[in-house]
């Protein structure tokens, strides 16, 4: 089986269902999924197992429904778990995910999952990544961060053992 990324989006009145259904009935495997209602529809970000054959099927049954596009990806390796989890949360700033993610980066590591929800002017942005160093460097930085933007902050690390 080949991996897809696939974005959809359109309206939610049964359509997830439809769009989850055809993956299914045309042999295709969800491997990771990211859905968020928009109101009155959805956007959908899913990583897809299956062959070439099935996605297009999958396309061409909803294309006139939803908002679809899929394009194959190709794995160049086993994907790094994140072994931190960092929220942050308080007034909305637009520049919390780019500025967290920088400093993930700038100290040689990855960042793994991002949520974020905003209500009105309050947001809380989670995020996971993988960290090869001590977690003090993050944790300043983090602190740094939260004091510039006004926002709370929280770091743990996360054992392989918390998961299972």
């Amino acid at each position: 089986m080949k991996r897809y990324a696939l974005v959809a989006f359109g309206p939610g009145r049964g359509e997830i269902g439809e769009l989850f259904r055809s993956l299914n009935e045309n042999g295709c495997t969800v491997d990771s999924c990211l859905l968020t209602s928009t109101g009155n529809g959805f956007s959908a970000a899913i990583l897809v197992l299956g062959g070439k054959n099935s996605v297009s099927k999958t396309i061409k049954d909803l294309k006139n429904r939803l908002v679809i596009k899929a394009s194959p990806v190709e794995k160049d390796g086993p994907a790094l778990p994140g072994n931190l989890q960092i929220t942050m949360y308080g007034p909305n700033r637009p520049e919390t995910i780019a500025l967290l993610s920088l400093i993930i980066s700038s100290e040689k590591g990855e960042v793994t999952e991002i949520e974020s929800k905003s209500i009105g002017d309050m947001s809380v942005v989670a995020m996971q990544a993988w960290y090869p160093g001590k977690t003090a460097i993050i944790r300043a930085s983090l602190k740094e961060l939260s004091k510039k933007l006004g926002l709370k902050s929280s770091i743990e690390r996360i054992r392989t053992e918390d998961l299972l």
